[in-house]
């Protein structure tokens, strides 16, 4: 069953003190926030994963109250986290599943399988970010895509909101609370599945992948500017 009340009143909840906390000590700035001015859902937002603040920052350069929101999230399985330290009690737990985030079934080697919880939020309207690289980067660098984003987008229809976040890898609880990082935040265009496929029958896992590849290196593009 997926849940639409806990994640609506817990993300807008925490949107107030989580900007303006942002705001201060982080300086965060917001592009490209035009991109998603009159957009409703079902949206993708596909981002850079180099934090495990990503998944808070991007309610936060939502405004607030957004038609976007809520945001609902593709997640590992519970025993993922478990070496996690005191994160495991947040990632993976019942609260990361009351703020919106759902596992994918690993190992099934079927988009269709694996995904079919975030289709069915797709097909609500809802909105949903991936990190498409699968995991988060541990040296900074984009990895490559895995081809379940453009699979979900295909199959749903919803457009892909590229998303580049700056300024949050290896920063430090002490880097934040002594103000030495700015963190950015750009939306980038929507792109939509036919910009994605070619159209011309069915598509398999490496066509997927290649069009996952293709939102990636529109985010790399977007990390330079």
């Amino acid at each position: 069953m997926i849940r639409t009340t806990f994640p609506f009143v817990l993300q807008n909840f925490i949107w107030p003190p989580t900007r303006i906390a942002l705001k201060f000590f982080a300086d965060f700035e917001i592009k490209g926030s035009e991109n998603i001015e009159n957009m409703e859902g079902p949206v993708i937002f596909a981002g850079n994963h180099t934090s495990e603040l990503d998944p808070i920052l991007l309610p936060a350069a939502l405004p607030f109250l957004s038609q976007l929101s809520p945001i609902y999230y593709v997640a590992k399985k519970r025993e993922f986290y478990e070496k996690s330290g005191p994160l495991s009690f947040i990632y993976g737990g019942g609260f990361f599943r009351l703020w919106g985030a759902y596992p994918v079934r690993e190992g099934l080697k079927n988009y269709e399988l694996s995904l079919n919880m975030h289709i069915s939020i797709l097909h609500m309207g809802k909105s949903l970010l991936i990190f498409p690289e699968g995991g988060l980067s541990h040296d900074g660098k984009l990895g490559k895509a895995h081809g379940g984003i453009a699979f979900l987008s295909k199959e749903s229809g919803a457009p892909i909101i590229p998303v580049a976040v700056k300024g949050v890898h290896e920063m430090s609880t002490r880097d934040f609370f002594t103000r030495k990082k700015k963190i950015t935040l750009t939306f980038g265009k929507p792109i939509y599945p036919e910009e994605l496929f070619s159209g011309k029958g069915e598509d398999d896992q490496i066509d997927y992948k290649s069009a996952a590849q293709k939102i990636m290196n529109k985010i790399g593009r977007m990390l330079k500017n």
